[in-house]
């Protein structure tokens, strides 16, 4: 079975792939659990931004690696940690590799070349299955969402876009490329029999939270198929949010 699982959203979580059967939920009937991730109890896959370091405010690195012990989280994809990585990982009595963190052990690490670089590691779970694992942080000025809504987007003010137009060829300008050397360097390291979970700070909204359902329940002002997470889901794969919940209107994820 080829399993390939990934968040598409704004900031990244839990996922679950398109060619195997949906997890339980409160909104979904219980079906057949995905055979490759049944080889394992659980494993839980977390993104984190630790915003400059995990320390910009003062607060103690103890308290990232508390936040991650709360989560009980088997592998961590950090985004804007800086050079702590070694010292979290320290305070875990975890490994690291580049911006990961893992309970497991990690057999292998791939980095990609660039000036944005991208980072992947393949780790043993318990059972002696291996499991990959992605790191993205996309840019982000200009922020389609925040033009389409009129906001500012942290000290900058950015041109107002009214059409989805608009917001496609500034999504695709802004992040296109840099998403298209991640599904690259995917494509080079993992072997897709296994589960591939892919996190990070995605820096736009998936277009299955932009819908015209959405639109119609006042969550924002249009229906856009947003290109970078329409791009994953063409590579096969699924948002982890939507599969849980899959009713955009009902819940939904923040607008930008």
């Amino acid at each position: 079975m080829k399993d390939i699982l990934i968040l598409l959203a704004a900031v990244a979580s839990f996922v679950t792939p398109l060619n195997a059967e949906p997890q339980k939920t409160s909104e979904q009937p219980s079906e057949k659990p995905n055979e490759a991730l049944t080889k394992v109890s659980s494993i839980r896959v977390m993104t984190y931004n630790a915003c400059r370091g995990g320390t910009a405010q003062g607060q103690p690195l103890s308290q990232s690696a508390k936040m991650i012990e709360l989560a009980q989280a088997d592998i961590v994809g950090l985004q804007e940690i800086g050079d702590n990585v070694p010292k979290l990982a320290e305070i875990l009595g975890w490994n690291h590799s580049g911006p990961f963190l893992t309970r497991y052990e990690i057999v292998e690490q791939v980095k990609g070349i660039g000036k944005r670089p991208w980072y992947g590691i393949k780790v043993k779970l318990p059972s002696g299955q291996h499991a990959y694992a992605f790191n993205a942080h996309l840019p982000n000025p200009p922020n389609q969402a925040y033009q389409l809504l009129g906001l500012k987007g942290g000290y900058r003010v950015y041109p107002k876009i009214d059409t989805e137009e608009e917001a496609i060829a500034g999504a695709k300008k802004a992040r296109g490329k840099y998403i298209s050397r991640l599904l690259k360097l995917m494509k080079s390291f993992a072997v897709t029999e296994d589960p591939i979970f892919v996190v990070g700070d995605f820096n736009e909204p998936s277009h299955l939270d932009w819908t015209e359902a959405a639109a119609k329940a006042g969550h924002h002002p249009m229906k856009v198929e947003f290109p970078t997470s329409l791009m994953m889901a063409e590579a096969g794969f699924s948002d982890a949010y939507r599969t849980v919940h899959p009713d955009e209107a009902r819940s939904p994820l923040h607008a930008h």
